[in-house]
């Protein structure tokens, strides 16, 4: 998710309590979260560990959409790690 600068730090709080208190559901499908603090943005992405698992990259959505409040599903963008990595400086796997 790209973010505007100041609204990290909720976002961040909200996913890494959703993490810890397993919010998501899916036992260890959510393996990391990442903040990327920028100069005129912030940037958080969650990992997963099965990008095949259609069903889990839905509910990880699902979940951020309760979380922070999102209304509308097509705000995020998912990406497979092999194609997250080959543009390391582009859109993380979800953006909004």
């Amino acid at each position: 998710m790209r973010l505007r600068k100041g609204v990290a730090p909720r976002v961040w709080e909200e996913l890494v309590l959703a993490t810890v208190g397993d919010a998501w559901g899916l036992g260890d499908e959510v393996c990391g979260l990442v903040l990327t603090l920028k100069a005129n943005e912030d940037v958080v992405a969650v990992w997963n560990r099965n990008a095949a698992d259609k069903d889990a990259v839905m509910r990880i959505k699902q979940v951020i959409m309760r979380l922070l409040s999102v209304e509308r599903l097509d705000a995020f963008d998912y990406r497979p790690h092999d194609q997250a990595i080959k543009g390391l400086h582009s859109t993380p796997q979800f953006t909004r």
